[in-house]
């Protein structure tokens, strides 16, 4: 089925788009009236019936990942699941992205560490 840029479904949830974002932007940009910035008190009430959704989703989602946790049933990457609502794969990326930067760190403090500890060339510390 097609929907226009601007759909919205009653979720406030464009067709296709992951319900792990709070709240769409197409799906407040139809409600703000252009002449004003306002939204109506309905498309509003809509906004704040999701951002509570999503948040009960997230503490449903961090009751489960604990009482998991403390039977020792977890995987590292189920706590980016938990907290973020990724998929195996986006926790699996997101894990090797971080492990891929921390490495990088890493590095760059040794060799600073180890730039800091040879003598100077040009005298008096510098």
């Amino acid at each position: 089925m097609s929907y226009p840029s601007n759909y919205v479904t009653s979720t406030g949830v464009t067709p296709g788009q992951s319900s792990r974002y709070i709240v769409a932007a197409q799906a407040i940009q139809p409600a703000i009236f252009l002449d004003c910035g306002k939204m109506s008190t309905a498309d509003f009430d809509a906004a704040l019936r999701r951002f509570v959704n999503v948040g009960r989703e997230h503490d449903r989602r961090m009751a489960d990942y604990t009482a998991r946790e403390e039977a020792g049933q977890t995987k590292p990457a189920d706590l980016f699941k938990a907290l973020y609502g990724y998929t195996d794969e986006e926790a699996e990326e997101f894990m090797r992205e971080g492990t891929r930067l921390l490495k990088m760190q890493m590095a760059n403090e040794a060799r600073s560490k180890s730039r800091m500890a040879q003598p100077s060339r040009h005298g008096r510390g510098h």
